[in-house]
């Protein structure tokens, strides 16, 4: 199931994770390494928030990019480059999902563009 920019038609990655349970959420790439890291991270928050959507990287052994998208999947916020351990991003706007991709992958994504990914 990729994970697609819908303005560009670029596929960000081929392969999403959907992380919808608390603890799916609070594991995310905790204790992985980057060689075992080839999906895309979706953290469903199951409601729009801005205090919801903070992240950390406690336990992260790579950088990571991170988009916050709004209920109907538009970019409100990204930050990339987030280093291993460094604590507390909290996004600009409210957003209901996460994406978190390793930052090598680098992909072309701007404020305002739509994500969208399938589910198998």
């Amino acid at each position: 199931m990729p994970l697609r920019n819908t303005k560009t038609r670029d596929v960000i990655c081929d392969r999403v994770r959907l992380l919808t349970t608390s603890a799916e959420r609070a594991r995310g790439y905790m204790f992985t390494r980057r060689q075992h890291a080839s999906d895309a991270l979706v953290f469903d928050l199951g409601s729009t928030s801005r205090a919801g959507g903070a992240i950390h990287m406690l336990f992260c052994f790579f950088e990571i990019d991170a988009f916050f998208l709004d209920a109907e999947k538009n970019v409100v916020d990204l930050v990339r480059g987030l280093r291993p351990f460094s604590l507390g991003h909290y996004p600009r706007a409210s957003c209901r999902f996460i994406v978190e991709i390793p930052s090598d992958m680098n992909p072309k994504i701007e404020l305002g563009d739509r994500l969208e990914w399938t589910l198998d």
